[in-house]
Formats: C-alpha cells, sequence, structure tokens
C-alpha cells in the first residue's frame, strides 16, 4: 500500500537554532515533510510562492517583514495554506491577532514533539491548532472587549446563519474538532465539515477559528 501524501511544511523564524530545533522535531513524524526554512517574513512569502506548503510554521517577531504581516501577506495570496503561530509570547491578545490576521492557529514554542506533530497533522483535517487554555484565553478577551465597547449583538438572523449553523459554531468556539462536533450532534463528520464551510463563508472568515472570533465579536455567541 502507498504511503500517504506527506504534509509537507515550511519553518518560519529569525533564530536558526529554533529553526534547526522544529525541524528536528518535525523529522522523527512520518506525517510531516520540512520542505523549506525561512529567516523573516518576506522570505517566507517568496518561499510559500515557490514551495506551495501545505503548512507555515511562523515566528512572530522577526525583523524585515513580521510573522503578523507575512501571514497576511500569504492567506491573501494562497487563502487555502495553513499558517500556524509558534512563539515564545503566551499573550491572549498576540492570540487574538494571529487569528485576526489569518493565522489557523496558535502554539508555543516549548511545545513537545508529539504535540507539534499532531497539532499540525490535525490542522489539515478540521482540526484546532490552538492549545485549549490559549484559545479560551483569547475567545474570552474578544468576549469582554465586545462588552467593554458596547457593540451592539447581532442576531442569526442577520448574517444568514441557521439553527444548526449556531450549533456548529457555538462548539467551534470550544476548539472542538468536526468529529468531535458530528458525535455531539448526532451527524457524520462529512456534513459537519460541509458545515462548517458553510459557516466560514457566511461570515466572512478565513477559516473556522477566524469564524469564531468574528462571531464573539459580532456578539452571535458567548
Amino acid at each position: 500500500m502507498d504511503r500517504p501524501q506527506a504534509i509537507s511544511v515550511l519553518i518560519v523564524d529569525d533564530h536558526v537554532v529554533a529553526r534547526k530545533g522544529l525541524r528536528a522535531m518535525l523529522d522523527t513524524d512520518l506525517r510531516l515533510e520540512v520542505v523549506g526554512e525561512a529567516s523573516d517574513g518576506a522570505e517566507a512569502i517568496r518561499l510559500v510562492r515557490a514551495l506551495r506548503p501545505h503548512v507555515v510554521l511562523m515566528d512572530v517577531r522577526m525583523p524585515r517583514l513580521d510573522g503578523l504581516a507575512a501571514t497576511r501577506a500569504i492567506k491573501e495570496e494562497f487563502p487555502t495554506t495553513v499558517v500556524a503561530v509558534v512563539t515564545n509570547y503566551n499573550d491572549p491578545a498576540l492570540v487574538v491577532a494571529a487569528v485576526e490576521a489569518g493565522a489557523s492557529g496558535y502554539l508555543l514554542k516549548d511545545a513537545s514533539a508529539e504535540l507539534l506533530g499532531n497539532a499540525v497533522a490535525a490542522i489539515t483535517s478540521g482540526g484546532v491548532l490552538i492549545e485549549a487554555p490559549l484559545l479560551r484565553d483569547a475567545l474570552g478577551r474578544i468576549a469582554a472587549e465586545r462588552v467593554e465597547a458596547g457593540v451592539p449583538k447581532l442576531t442569526a438572523e442577520d448574517v444568514g446563519l441557521t439553527h444548526r449553523d449556531m450549533e456548529v459554531l457555538e462548539r467551534l468556539a470550544e476548539g472542538l474538532t468536526n468529529r468531535e462536533i458530528g458525535e455531539q450532534l448526532g451527524f457524520s463528520e462529512p456534513t459537519i465539515k460541509k458545515e462548517v464551510q458553510s459557516i466560514i463563508g457566511k461570515l466572512n472568515a478565513s477559516d473556522r477559528t477566524h469564524a469564531a472570533t468574528r462571531a464573539l465579536r459580532l456578539g452571535l455567541i458567548q
């Protein structure tokens, strides 16, 4: 039986030791293939154009072009490319900024090789690439900001969301995978995947995590 195609990964970090460390961890996972390394955001954009990786692991603080600006540029040109921030900063505000720049995930650099590999593999099949405590803190921050700013809530009908859309959206905000959502709601994983894509489109979001943050900012979910 042929081996499934490996998930191609581009590593972006201005510190060579950090890049080599990430590469050493990822090279132990047969599901993944590191296809390149970049030292800043500008080089990352160039290599994404040349290599078309499935996943980009992006540092934040870098010279010339930082990780958030590079993420926005990559997602605008290659919307199906998954970008995940890998950083030392455990900061909910930075998680929010990364997601709103188009990042599909956020991991700390002290993550184990197993966690890193599993997270990268999961995101390509509709999973979540943000550690649960970070995701909860970030989403809680968004909800608090909306309340403090007195932003009026929208209803599901205002943005064309159905009752089932809302059930799925609430679980997206909890960080559940398509399989877990399907198990809770009694639907197959492919059905939930299709539902998630519909929600992303209705909210004009770049991915599932961005859809959850958009829903919170609009007051659709608490």
